[in-house]
């Protein structure tokens, strides 16, 4: 890798969150999107969130692969492989 590299081919305005895993960079921010990129830039996958915007990525290899992404909404995405979105949990205010 470079010292710096142009992902032009992300659409995003601002990045919030960078992972790094084995060989990819995983990345999210002021985007529906959350990325899965080589360190060439080449895009290995872009999963649709639930939120405009993703602020927060954990990813957890034990005791299975698992990614949570967590943005502007009340929707958290579980994500157990590079390829698509799992599940999503939902939050709501309890009615009183």
């Amino acid at each position: 890798m470079d010292l710096m590299n142009k992902f032009s081919n992300v659409e995003d305005s601002g990045i919030h969150v960078v992972r790094i895993c084995d060989d990819r960079i995983m990345a999210g921010g002021t985007s529906p999107y959350f990325y899965h990129l080589s360190f060439s830039g080449e895009i290995f996958t872009q999963l649709e969130t639930s939120s405009l915007t993703v602020y927060s990525a954990i990813f957890e290899e034990k005791p299975f692969h698992v990614t949570c992404l967590a943005g502007s909404s009340s929707h958290i995405d579980l994500c157990t492989n590079f390829k698509y979105r799992d599940q999503i949990l939902t939050f709501e205010e309890p009615k009183s």
